[in-house]
């Protein structure tokens, strides 16, 4: 029974140093964007949202949550969606 004990706590200890290694760091933003100058989209993972497209440099883009709540795949512009 303590071999027991003992193999039960070392496993929730692995198991503790596992969660902890592969958790998401919560100041980080994990989102998709999208301009609506050029149609670009693109996934992000900075500490805040972007304020200029990464390809035509423009200040309008949004989350995409906030412009689509359907979703997007990362690099997929409005051309190509609405095809």
């Amino acid at each position: 029974m303590f071999a027991f004990a003992i193999i039960f706590a070392i496993s929730v200890a692995l198991a503790a140093g596992v969660a902890f290694m592969f958790r998401r760091n919560p100041r980080k933003w994990y989102g998709h964007m999208l301009c609506h100058a050029c149609g670009y989209r693109w996934k992000t993972r900075k500490p805040t949202p972007s304020k200029k497209c990464g390809k035509c440099w423009d200040e309008n883009v949004v989350p995409v949550s906030e412009a689509e709540p359907m979703g997007m795949k990362s690099g997929d512009t409005l051309s190509t969606r609405r095809a």
